[in-house]
């Protein structure tokens, strides 16, 4: 932690899908000094992101949806009107960080499609959320409650 200036972080060892461990290091921020216990919670940022792929992984091997359909024949929303190219975009393209769309979008940079899905790579969050969005249209639960239950139980009907 002092090596790379880490403030805090804490550790849990997950053994056969229960806490068997968990132990929180340092503080949580320089300025407050506040400890971290094994209730701290932590942004993850974007570790959860393999999290999500698997769950995307399970809902293919269910039949929930196929890697290799365009997300528009599974949702009506169209997260950017008049380019055809989002009829394009697959799960498999978002996953892979070749959708075509930016990392995030601000005021300035609106969401747009950059390049033809699967023509090269450009790390997108935006991606993410737009494939999150699709399987919460799907299964008809949050992305949060998707990643946080047993998805690898997730039923349809």
């Amino acid at each position: 932690m002092d090596q790379t200036i880490v403030p805090g972080l804490s550790i849990v060892l997950i053994k056969d899908a229960k806490i068997a461990w968990r132990k929180g290091f340092g503080v949580k921020d320089g300025a407050s000094k506040e400890t971290v216990d094994a209730d701290t919670m932590f942004e993850a940022a974007s570790m959860s992101k393999p999290v999500f792929a698997s769950a995307v992984m399970k809902l293919c091997e269910k039949g929930v949806m196929n890697l290799d359909t365009p997300l528009t024949k599974y949702t009506s929303e169209r997260v950017v009107e008049g380019d055809s190219r989002l009829d394009l975009i697959t799960a498999r393209h978002v996953l892979s960080h070749t959708s075509g769309f930016q990392n995030w979008r601000s005021e300035k940079d609106r969401l747009r499609i950059h390049f033809s899905s699967g023509e090269k790579y450009l790390y997108s969050g935006e991606g993410y959320s737009y494939l999150q969005s699709v399987v919460t249209h799907l299964t008809g639960q949050p992305y949060e409650a998707l990643i946080s239950t047993n998805i690898y139980s997730y039923r349809l009907g």
